[in-house]
């Protein structure tokens, strides 16, 4: 409980004026300028982001249990947008799957979505993501083949997984998203069946534990090696209907909401990293 007992003093206002009525210009280059400097200031963020990954801890029959992550603070990402959204997440992996887990997600309606259209979950309700450039040692700004992202979330009150794989050689009907603003077309994007994914409800939170295989999504990790990627939360709204918050661990710049163009990208420029190490 907080209390405080404010006393204040306003003077100087006999002297008050209106200001005279007067234009501001705001030019198309300003506005280019301007978000080149927001692009600029996320890469940098993203830079100071990193999660040392290593295999899991026990052997994994279909979905893993807690015990089977290493959920100390250098393996872990926290973050937050304020008091009442927060999550922390991390991943992992043995020779045939990549595990995810969300972990303590705060949330007033935990994990509902009412969306009809599986492909655009990320759009209509709660959702967790995981986005990942499955290449590896490569910094590349732009998006590159294997640059991917992981939606995870319910559809028809079923846990599901969808794969968008942004660059995929060879590819002549990509998927395309699209609002008023423009349209972005993604290579591949399915539903991945082999999942297989436990969602833990509480009371204002929820987790999240799922277990892909690795042959699905054309990832191989490698000890030594760094990835680029980044953990995603969207929030919906009361009823499960709109999205109305996004906050990611690396990428402070990824928030639009209430529009398809934007929300269906990706920027690799923005993304932490994550170091294998030798398992321990």
């Amino acid at each position: 409980c907080r209390e405080a007992s404010i006393i204040a003093e306003l003077t100087g206002l006999d002297s008050a004026r209106r200001l005279p009525a007067q234009s501001l210009k705001f030019t198309e280059q300003q506005h280019t300028e301007a978000l080149q400097f927001q692009a600029q200031q996320a890469i940098k963020q993203a830079a100071s982001k990193v999660l040392y990954i290593t295999q899991v801890k026990q052997a994994v029959k279909e979905i893993p249990d807690w015990g089977a992550f290493d959920l100390n603070d250098r393996r872990v990402a926290r973050w937050n947008f304020d008091p009442r959204h927060s999550a922390s997440a991390t991943w992992s992996y043995d020779e045939n799957n990549l595990y995810i887990a969300f972990q303590s997600v705060r949330d007033d309606t935990p994990m509902i979505n009412g969306g009809v259209d599986v492909f655009t979950l990320f759009k209509t309700g709660d959702a967790v993501e995981f986005e990942l450039r499955s290449q590896p040692d490569k910094d590349d700004a732009k998006i590159i083949e294997g640059d991917l992202r992981i939606v995870i979330s319910v559809f028809q009150g079923k846990p599901v997984a969808v794969l968008y794989n942004y660059k995929v050689p060879g590819t002549t009907e990509p998927v395309p998203f699209s609002s008023p603003v423009g349209t972005v077309k993604i290579d591949k994007v399915v539903v991945l069946d082999r999942a297989k994914i436990a969602i833990d409800r509480g009371n204002g939170e929820y987790s999240v534990r799922a277990s892909i295989p690795l042959s699905d999504i054309g990832f191989s990790p490698r000890v030594g090696a760094t990835y680029r990627g980044d953990f995603g939360v969207v929030y919906s709204d009361k009823a499960g209907k709109i999205d109305e918050l996004r906050m990611y661990w690396a990428n402070p710049s990824n928030a639009t909401v209430n529009d398809m163009f934007s929300e269906a990208q990706i920027n690799p420029a923005a993304w932490g990293r994550f170091k294998v190490e030798e398992k321990k």
